[in-house]
């Protein structure tokens, strides 16, 4: 099956970190990478285990300017120092989620992404475990598993908050982590992982009725 994206709004207009909407809940999140001649398809790029067992990215709720509200999120879920702070040139965009139940209410989700030397990057992992939130908020760090399409394909059918399995698919190609062709060849393995924990699922169903 061909990759395909969600259908959710998205903007990559720097204006819309200056939009401050009374009827929305806005929030912002990054993602840090690294390139290098070691790393398995020579990148590191994290994401984030989160406090409800989901995977996604650090960063949360903001109800300052997005970029300090991020760089304060940061600081708290994964020990960010100062000196890696995020700037709004490291901004990628904007997703808009209508809230069922919220009347016109709108949850508003800016992302960031930002490339690190290999040298600052093994550092802010580090600092991790010294991080405001560590083990309440953020329980793991990880590097995605990008060795080889299955190793990809199997990380794509985890559950992901959000957008967030969106957002690692459109940086993946549009920084040249991976080839179009890769990221395919993993989304079809995970087509297949799909069906047939679909098929298990309703195995399982039936043995217990």
């Amino acid at each position: 099956m061909a990759l395909c994206l969600t259908s959710i709004p998205f903007s990559s207009n720097k204006d819309e970190l200056a939009v401050r909407c009374f009827e929305a809940v806005e929030g912002a999140h990054a993602l840090l990478f690294c390139r290098s001649e070691n790393i398995p398809r020579k990148h590191a790029v994290m994401m984030q285990l989160r406090f409800d067992g989901m995977w996604g990215f650090p960063g949360g709720l903001v109800h300052e300017n997005v970029v300090d509200g991020l760089n304060r999120e940061l600081d708290e879920e994964i020990g960010l120092d100062r000196k890696y702070h995020l700037i709004t040139d490291d901004y990628y965009g904007t997703w808009t989620h209508p809230m069922e139940g919220r009347g016109s209410s709108k949850l508003i989700l800016h992302f960031f992404v930002k490339e690190f030397s290999e040298g600052s990057f093994f550092e802010i992992e580090r600092n991790s475990l010294k991080a405001k939130d560590w083990g309440s908020e953020t329980l793991a760090l990880i590097r995605v598993p990008i060795q080889n399409d299955e190793s990809l394909g199997n990380f794509f059918s985890q559950r992901f908050i959000g957008n967030a399995r969106e957002q690692l698919i459109r940086v993946l190609l549009d920084y040249d982590i991976l080839s179009l062709d890769e990221v395919e060849r993993a989304w079809e393995i995970f087509q297949r992982l799909s069906t047939l924990s679909a098929k298990h699922d309703k195995n399982i169903k039936l043995c217990n009725i």
